[in-house]
Protein backbone atom coordinates (compact mmCIF):
# COMPACT_ATOMS: atom_id res chain seq x y z
CA UNK A 1 0.00 0.00 0.00
CA UNK A 2 1.32 3.43 -0.83
CA UNK A 3 1.83 6.25 1.60
CA UNK A 4 -0.28 9.38 1.98
CA UNK A 5 0.97 12.91 2.54
CA UNK A 6 0.53 16.45 1.36
CA UNK A 7 3.41 18.88 1.85
CA UNK A 8 3.35 22.57 2.66
CA UNK A 9 5.87 25.21 1.59
CA UNK A 10 8.29 24.26 4.38
CA UNK A 11 8.27 20.63 3.31
CA UNK A 12 6.43 19.46 6.41
CA UNK A 13 3.48 17.13 6.32
CA UNK A 14 0.15 18.87 5.86
CA UNK A 15 -2.51 16.18 5.50
CA UNK A 16 -5.45 17.17 3.36
CA UNK A 17 -8.71 15.19 3.50
CA UNK A 18 -9.15 13.04 0.43
CA UNK A 19 -5.69 13.86 -0.91
CA UNK A 20 -2.75 11.47 -1.04
CA UNK A 21 0.58 11.24 -2.80
CA UNK A 22 1.24 8.09 -4.83
CA UNK A 23 4.55 6.64 -3.66
CA UNK A 24 4.35 4.01 -6.38
CA UNK A 25 3.51 6.51 -9.11
CA UNK A 26 6.62 5.51 -11.04
CA UNK A 27 5.99 2.49 -13.28
CA UNK A 28 9.56 1.34 -12.66
CA UNK A 29 8.84 1.13 -8.93
CA UNK A 30 5.74 -0.99 -9.51
CA UNK A 31 7.75 -3.49 -11.54
CA UNK A 32 10.50 -3.59 -8.89
CA UNK A 33 7.90 -4.07 -6.17
CA UNK A 34 6.36 -6.97 -8.07
CA UNK A 35 9.78 -8.60 -8.39
CA UNK A 36 10.62 -7.92 -4.74
CA UNK A 37 7.59 -9.69 -3.28
CA UNK A 38 7.92 -12.83 -5.43
CA UNK A 39 10.36 -14.74 -3.14
CA UNK A 40 8.52 -13.59 0.00
CA UNK A 41 5.04 -14.58 -1.19
CA UNK A 42 5.34 -18.37 -0.57
CA UNK A 43 6.20 -17.73 3.10
CA UNK A 44 3.22 -15.41 3.47
CA UNK A 45 1.00 -18.01 1.79
CA UNK A 46 2.30 -20.67 4.21
CA UNK A 47 1.17 -18.54 7.16
CA UNK A 48 -2.21 -18.09 5.49
CA UNK A 49 -2.47 -21.88 5.16
CA UNK A 50 -1.54 -22.28 8.82
CA UNK A 51 -4.45 -20.10 9.95
CA UNK A 52 -6.96 -21.16 7.29
CA UNK A 53 -8.51 -24.01 9.34
CA UNK A 54 -9.28 -21.52 12.13
CA UNK A 55 -11.21 -19.12 9.90
CA UNK A 56 -14.84 -18.90 10.93
CA UNK A 57 -16.08 -19.46 7.39
CA UNK A 58 -14.01 -22.68 7.32
CA UNK A 59 -15.48 -23.97 10.59
CA UNK A 60 -19.07 -23.25 9.56
CA UNK A 61 -19.57 -20.63 12.28
CA UNK A 62 -20.15 -17.86 9.78
CA UNK A 63 -23.20 -19.53 8.28
CA UNK A 64 -24.63 -21.63 11.09
CA UNK A 65 -25.04 -18.53 13.27
CA UNK A 66 -26.50 -16.14 10.76
CA UNK A 67 -29.97 -15.81 12.27
CA UNK A 68 -32.87 -14.91 10.03
CA UNK A 69 -31.13 -12.37 7.81
CA UNK A 70 -29.83 -13.29 4.38
CA UNK A 71 -26.79 -10.98 4.30
CA UNK A 72 -24.51 -13.95 4.95
CA UNK A 73 -25.97 -16.22 2.30
CA UNK A 74 -23.09 -17.87 0.54
CA UNK A 75 -24.08 -16.67 -2.89
CA UNK A 76 -23.69 -13.08 -1.67
CA UNK A 77 -20.37 -13.44 0.14
CA UNK A 78 -17.58 -11.11 -0.94
CA UNK A 79 -14.01 -10.90 0.32
CA UNK A 80 -11.52 -8.02 0.12
CA UNK A 81 -7.71 -7.75 -0.02
CA UNK A 82 -6.66 -4.36 1.40
CA UNK A 83 -3.36 -3.02 0.09
CA UNK A 84 -3.29 -5.46 -2.82
CA UNK A 85 -0.42 -3.61 -4.51
CA UNK A 86 0.47 -5.13 -7.88
CA UNK A 87 -2.16 -7.86 -7.47
CA UNK A 88 0.36 -10.70 -7.70
CA UNK A 89 -0.35 -12.19 -4.28
CA UNK A 90 -4.08 -11.57 -4.72
CA UNK A 91 -4.20 -13.53 -7.97
CA UNK A 92 -1.58 -16.23 -7.49
CA UNK A 93 -1.98 -17.08 -3.81
CA UNK A 94 -5.16 -15.66 -2.28
CA UNK A 95 -7.73 -16.37 -5.00
CA UNK A 96 -6.94 -20.14 -5.25
CA UNK A 97 -7.39 -20.46 -1.47
CA UNK A 98 -10.84 -18.88 -1.29
CA UNK A 99 -13.95 -21.04 -0.78
CA UNK A 100 -15.93 -21.79 -3.93
CA UNK A 101 -18.93 -19.91 -2.57
CA UNK A 102 -17.04 -16.59 -2.45
CA UNK A 103 -18.77 -14.69 -5.24
CA UNK A 104 -16.29 -11.82 -5.52
CA UNK A 105 -12.81 -10.81 -4.42
CA UNK A 106 -12.06 -7.08 -4.36
CA UNK A 107 -8.45 -5.90 -4.32
CA UNK A 108 -7.98 -2.32 -3.13
CA UNK A 109 -4.99 0.01 -2.96
CA UNK A 110 -4.44 3.77 -2.85
CA UNK A 111 -1.90 3.69 -5.69
CA UNK A 112 -3.37 4.08 -9.17
CA UNK A 113 -0.05 2.93 -10.65
CA UNK A 114 -0.31 -0.33 -8.71
CA UNK A 115 -3.95 -0.79 -9.68
CA UNK A 116 -3.20 -0.16 -13.36
CA UNK A 117 -0.53 -2.88 -13.25
CA UNK A 118 -2.92 -5.24 -11.43
CA UNK A 119 -5.77 -4.69 -13.89
CA UNK A 120 -3.52 -5.16 -16.91
CA UNK A 121 -1.33 -8.04 -15.73
CA UNK A 122 -3.03 -9.69 -12.74
CA UNK A 123 -6.66 -9.80 -13.80
CA UNK A 124 -9.26 -12.52 -13.26
CA UNK A 125 -13.05 -12.58 -13.74
CA UNK A 126 -13.51 -13.06 -9.99
CA UNK A 127 -11.28 -10.11 -9.00
CA UNK A 128 -12.18 -6.43 -9.08
CA UNK A 129 -9.43 -3.88 -8.42
CA UNK A 130 -10.57 -0.60 -6.83
CA UNK A 131 -9.00 2.52 -5.34
CA UNK A 132 -9.36 2.96 -1.58
CA UNK A 133 -7.44 5.10 0.90
CA UNK A 134 -7.64 3.13 4.15
CA UNK A 135 -6.67 6.15 6.26
CA UNK A 136 -9.52 8.28 4.92
CA UNK A 137 -12.60 7.65 7.06
CA UNK A 138 -14.86 9.27 4.47
CA UNK A 139 -13.36 7.22 1.65
CA UNK A 140 -13.93 4.00 3.58
CA UNK A 141 -17.51 4.94 4.46
CA UNK A 142 -18.29 5.84 0.83
CA UNK A 143 -16.73 2.57 -0.29
CA UNK A 144 -18.95 0.53 2.04
CA UNK A 145 -22.06 2.39 0.89
CA UNK A 146 -21.21 1.58 -2.72
CA UNK A 147 -19.87 -1.97 -2.33
CA UNK A 148 -21.44 -3.28 0.87
CA UNK A 149 -19.68 -5.04 3.73
CA UNK A 150 -17.24 -7.92 3.42
CA UNK A 151 -17.40 -11.30 5.10
CA UNK A 152 -13.60 -11.61 5.05
CA UNK A 153 -11.05 -8.78 5.11
CA UNK A 154 -7.46 -9.67 4.25
CA UNK A 155 -4.35 -7.52 4.22
CA UNK A 156 -0.87 -8.79 3.35
CA UNK A 157 2.35 -6.80 3.70
CA UNK A 158 0.60 -3.44 3.75
CA UNK A 159 0.01 -2.26 7.32
CA UNK A 160 3.72 -1.80 8.00
CA UNK A 161 3.47 1.30 5.77
CA UNK A 162 1.00 2.90 8.20
CA UNK A 163 2.13 4.60 11.41
CA UNK A 164 -1.24 4.47 13.17
CA UNK A 165 -2.30 0.83 13.28
CA UNK A 166 -5.29 1.63 15.50
CA UNK A 167 -6.75 4.01 12.94
CA UNK A 168 -6.16 1.48 10.18
CA UNK A 169 -7.85 -1.35 12.08
CA UNK A 170 -10.87 0.80 12.94
CA UNK A 171 -11.42 1.43 9.24
CA UNK A 172 -10.86 -2.24 8.45
CA UNK A 173 -13.58 -2.92 11.03
CA UNK A 174 -15.88 -0.60 9.08
CA UNK A 175 -15.35 -2.75 5.99
CA UNK A 176 -16.30 -5.93 7.84
CA UNK A 177 -19.82 -7.33 7.92
CA UNK A 178 -21.20 -8.19 11.38
CA UNK A 179 -20.01 -11.72 12.06
CA UNK A 180 -17.23 -11.34 9.50
CA UNK A 181 -13.54 -11.62 10.22
CA UNK A 182 -10.17 -10.22 9.26
CA UNK A 183 -6.74 -11.74 8.71
CA UNK A 184 -3.91 -9.20 8.65
CA UNK A 185 -0.25 -9.94 8.07
CA UNK A 186 2.54 -7.36 8.06
CA UNK A 187 6.19 -6.82 9.05
CA UNK A 188 7.43 -5.26 12.27
CA UNK A 189 10.24 -3.42 10.50
CA UNK A 190 11.78 -2.82 7.07
CA UNK A 191 15.32 -1.94 6.05
CA UNK A 192 14.07 1.22 4.36
CA UNK A 193 12.79 2.48 7.73
CA UNK A 194 16.42 2.90 8.82
CA UNK A 195 16.77 5.37 5.96
CA UNK A 196 13.65 7.26 7.02
CA UNK A 197 14.82 7.46 10.64
CA UNK A 198 18.24 8.72 9.57
CA UNK A 199 16.57 11.39 7.43
CA UNK A 200 14.53 12.63 10.38
CA UNK A 201 17.75 13.03 12.38
CA UNK A 202 19.56 14.75 9.51
CA UNK A 203 19.64 18.59 9.30
CA UNK A 204 19.41 18.24 5.51
CA UNK A 205 16.23 16.14 5.48
CA UNK A 206 14.52 16.83 8.82
CA UNK A 207 12.05 19.22 7.21
CA UNK A 208 10.37 16.15 5.70
CA UNK A 209 9.85 14.56 9.12
CA UNK A 210 6.07 14.97 8.91
CA UNK A 211 5.95 12.95 5.70
CA UNK A 212 8.25 10.24 6.99
CA UNK A 213 6.55 9.84 10.36
CA UNK A 214 3.33 8.88 8.56
CA UNK A 215 4.99 5.65 7.38
CA UNK A 216 7.03 4.73 10.47
CA UNK A 217 5.00 2.30 12.62
CA UNK A 218 5.48 1.92 16.36
CA UNK A 219 6.61 -1.66 15.85
CA UNK A 220 9.92 -0.72 14.26
CA UNK A 221 11.33 0.04 17.72
CA UNK A 222 10.04 -3.20 19.25
CA UNK A 223 12.54 -6.03 19.15
CA UNK A 224 11.12 -8.60 21.57
CA UNK A 225 8.15 -10.83 20.82
CA UNK A 226 6.34 -9.94 24.06
CA UNK A 227 6.22 -6.23 23.19
CA UNK A 228 5.04 -6.98 19.67
CA UNK A 229 2.25 -9.27 20.87
CA UNK A 230 1.18 -6.67 23.41
CA UNK A 231 1.07 -4.04 20.67
CA UNK A 232 -1.14 -6.24 18.49
CA UNK A 233 -3.56 -6.90 21.36
CA UNK A 234 -3.74 -3.20 22.18
CA UNK A 235 -4.49 -2.39 18.54
CA UNK A 236 -7.38 -4.88 18.47
CA UNK A 237 -8.66 -3.71 21.87
CA UNK A 238 -8.94 -0.17 20.48
CA UNK A 239 -11.75 -1.47 18.24
CA UNK A 240 -14.92 -3.47 18.83
CA UNK A 241 -13.37 -6.54 17.25
CA UNK A 242 -12.81 -9.77 19.16
CA UNK A 243 -9.25 -11.11 18.87
CA UNK A 244 -8.80 -14.70 17.74
CA UNK A 245 -5.01 -14.55 17.39
CA UNK A 246 -2.25 -11.98 17.81
CA UNK A 247 0.98 -13.70 16.85
CA UNK A 248 4.58 -13.04 15.85
CA UNK A 249 6.57 -15.22 13.44
CA UNK A 250 10.16 -15.03 12.29
CA UNK A 251 10.45 -15.26 8.51
CA UNK A 252 13.71 -15.66 6.62
CA UNK A 253 14.20 -14.82 2.97
CA UNK A 254 15.55 -12.37 0.42
CA UNK A 255 13.48 -10.04 -1.70
CA UNK A 256 13.57 -10.43 -5.46
CA UNK A 257 15.36 -7.12 -5.97
CA UNK A 258 18.97 -7.78 -6.92
CA UNK A 259 21.77 -5.90 -5.19
CA UNK A 260 22.41 -3.76 -8.26
CA UNK A 261 18.91 -2.27 -8.14
CA UNK A 262 18.30 -2.27 -4.37
CA UNK A 263 19.39 1.35 -4.02
CA UNK A 264 17.07 2.49 -6.82
CA UNK A 265 14.19 0.55 -5.30
CA UNK A 266 14.66 2.00 -1.81
CA UNK A 267 14.84 5.52 -3.22
CA UNK A 268 11.63 5.02 -5.17
CA UNK A 269 9.92 3.66 -2.04
CA UNK A 270 10.79 6.83 -0.15
CA UNK A 271 7.69 9.10 0.14
CA UNK A 272 9.99 12.13 -0.01
CA UNK A 273 11.47 11.14 -3.38
CA UNK A 274 8.63 12.42 -5.62
CA UNK A 275 8.75 15.78 -3.81
CA UNK A 276 12.35 16.49 -4.84
CA UNK A 277 14.03 18.19 -7.77
CA UNK A 278 16.41 16.08 -9.84
CA UNK A 279 19.55 17.34 -8.10
CA UNK A 280 17.94 16.66 -4.72
CA UNK A 281 17.07 13.13 -5.80
CA UNK A 282 20.76 12.54 -6.46
CA UNK A 283 21.50 13.79 -2.94
CA UNK A 284 18.92 11.44 -1.48
CA UNK A 285 20.41 8.53 -3.40
CA UNK A 286 23.86 9.22 -1.94
CA UNK A 287 22.39 9.62 1.54
CA UNK A 288 20.50 6.32 1.20
CA UNK A 289 23.63 4.52 0.03
CA UNK A 290 25.57 5.79 3.06
CA UNK A 291 22.82 4.65 5.43
CA UNK A 292 22.74 1.19 3.86
CA UNK A 293 26.50 0.81 4.15
CA UNK A 294 26.32 1.74 7.82
CA UNK A 295 23.38 -0.62 8.26
CA UNK A 296 25.39 -3.53 6.88
CA UNK A 297 28.28 -2.76 9.21
CA UNK A 298 26.03 -2.70 12.26
CA UNK A 299 23.96 -5.76 11.49
CA UNK A 300 24.95 -9.21 10.34
CA UNK A 301 23.79 -10.62 7.02
CA UNK A 302 21.48 -12.97 8.94
CA UNK A 303 19.80 -10.05 10.69
CA UNK A 304 19.19 -8.33 7.37
CA UNK A 305 17.41 -11.40 5.99
CA UNK A 306 15.36 -12.20 9.11
CA UNK A 307 12.29 -10.19 9.97
CA UNK A 308 9.29 -10.59 12.21
CA UNK A 309 5.91 -11.15 10.64
CA UNK A 310 2.92 -9.95 12.66
CA UNK A 311 -0.51 -11.56 12.41
CA UNK A 312 -3.90 -10.35 13.61
CA UNK A 313 -6.93 -12.61 13.26
CA UNK A 314 -10.16 -11.14 14.63
CA UNK A 315 -13.89 -11.14 14.06
CA UNK A 316 -16.67 -8.58 14.30
CA UNK A 317 -19.44 -9.58 16.74
CA UNK A 318 -23.04 -9.27 15.68
CA UNK A 319 -24.80 -6.41 17.43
Amino acid sequence: MSTSAAVNEDGNSAPAPGEHRDTYGVAKCVEMYDEAIAPVAPGVAALLDLFQPAFLHSTGFLHTNQGTGDSYARHRSQFIDVGCGSGSFTLKYLLPRLPSWCSKLVGVDNSEAMLKFAREKRSDPKIEYRNLDLLSDQDVERFVLAEGHFQMVYSFSALHWIADHRHALKNLETLMAPGGECFLLFSSDLVVFDVFTAMISSPRWEKYSGVLLQVLPETRNMVDVTSLRSHLRNVVNATNLMPLACEVFRVTGDTGVNKATTLDFLCLLNPVYPLLKEEEKAELRTFTEDVLQDFRKRRSERAIKDYKCLVIHAYKPRQ
